[in-house]
């Protein structure tokens, strides 16, 4: 590493910035073709008066509740017995526990006081969970 400092003249830090750069270009070129693809992913909610909280794919998160998400990985090549499994966590009753109790306000100054937090460890009691698996269709 002293050698090339001498031979370019560089300083240790523009060096090892230089090597990090490097480092970090070659692990952003893939090698042949990619094994995987990005895509987006629409969320459709159908469930009249229930709210997404999360979606996964595949294990993946699916950064939306609802509309154009980003992002899941395909596999670059589709191969016969690909499926798919979809998992989300959903809320019966937005903005309310059972019972009808609506949300604590907040305080004055944006923070959510003591009471606000209990009561919304009861409304996630609520959430439920739900997966499905499907065959992916060839692409």
């Amino acid at each position: 590493m002293m050698a090339m400092v001498k031979k370019f003249g560089m300083t240790r830090v523009q060096l090892t910035s230089l090597l990090l750069f490097l480092a970090n270009l070659a692990a952003c070129q893939g090698f042949g073709q990619p094994q995987a693809v990005g895509v987006g992913a629409h969320v459709v909610n159908t469930v009249p008066n229930t709210t997404i909280v999360s979606v996964r794919y595949n294990g993946q998160g699916v950064s939306s509740g609802g509309g154009e998400g980003c992002c899941v990985s395909l596999p670059a090549k589709w191969q016969p017995g690909m499926v798919a499994t979809v998992e989300w966590v959903k809320y019966p009753s937005p903005g309310i526990n059972l019972g009808g109790i609506k949300a604590p306000n907040w305080n004055t100054d944006g923070t959510t006081p003591p009471v606000w937090h209990k009561w919304m460890d009861i409304h996630e009691a609520n959430y439920t969970r739900h997966s499905v698996t499907n065959p992916v269709p060839s692409y």
